[in-house]
């Protein structure tokens, strides 16, 4: 009953949108897998250059709410990042989680697209998710961000043993418990060796941070890709 509420809670907070509509490179709709079709929502530039490799960010979705959540600001399609929104990020084991990413990327290739590298992201209820994912496939991706967020302890160890693994944490002043969990969660990631690990909070800000949506938030993302120093 406390995890259905949680993700009540988190559709609620976290699935309200820009104004943003679906368009040519704003896409929802059924992919096929290697076990069966998946829900997503995929985000592409406006005008593409098929000549450069393009960064990739999976992120929770949802069927019931397809369009880009409100995170990625106004104009999703002019960020310069691939996105794909999908339930398995929140729902499924990395194993599912996989068998989309593989899917998507695939899809993407088809249409032209070279990708660089890979990202995921998660907040609030579906950061415990996104830190097992990274736990689990962390020499396959760049980073994992969490906005708010943090995991568990076992998936921290687990992540201990990907030290070039990129690890974002952005959190409110004002988000007590979520702020406290994410501040123990940096602390065991440096003492195990992580040195690539992004620490922000946000003055004055809760646990909605729309203020960083957009620009803000792939500001730190793009940080974390290759040669960002």
């Amino acid at each position: 009953m406390t995890r259905q509420l949680g993700l009540i809670l988190f559709s609620v907070m976290f699935w309200t949108y820009s104004a943003t509509a679906l368009q040519d490179s704003i896409t929802s709709g059924e992919i096929e897998t290697s076990d069966g079709t998946e829900f997503v929502t995929i985000v592409r530039p406006t005008s593409p250059d098929f000549t450069v490799s393009y960064p990739i960010l999976f992120s929770p979705g949802s069927r019931d709410y397809p369009e880009p959540t409100f995170f990625w600001g106004d104009e999703p399609s002019n960020l310069g990042w691939l996105i794909v929104q999908t339930e398995q990020l929140y729902r499924g084991g990395p194993e599912d989680l996989k068998r989309v990413m593989d899917a998507a990327m695939a899809k993407l290739r088809q249409e032209g697209f070279q990708i660089a590298d890979v990202h995921l992201i998660g907040w609030s209820a579906s950061s415990g998710a996104a830190a097992r994912h990274a736990a689990a496939m962390g020499a396959e991706i760049r980073s994992v961000s969490f906005i708010p967020g943090y995991g568990g302890g076992r998936s921290v160890e687990r992540m201990c043993a990907h030290k070039n693994l990129r690890v974002n944490f952005i959190t409110g002043s004002k988000d007590g418990s979520w702020l406290r969990g994410a501040e123990g969660m940096r602390d065991k990631l440096l003492s195990c060796g992580n040195q690539h690990v992004a620490f922000h909070v946000i003055e004055d800000g809760g646990h909605v941070l729309r203020e960083i949506s957009g620009e803000p938030l792939f500001n730190v993302l793009n940080a974390a890709r290759p040669n960002a120093h």
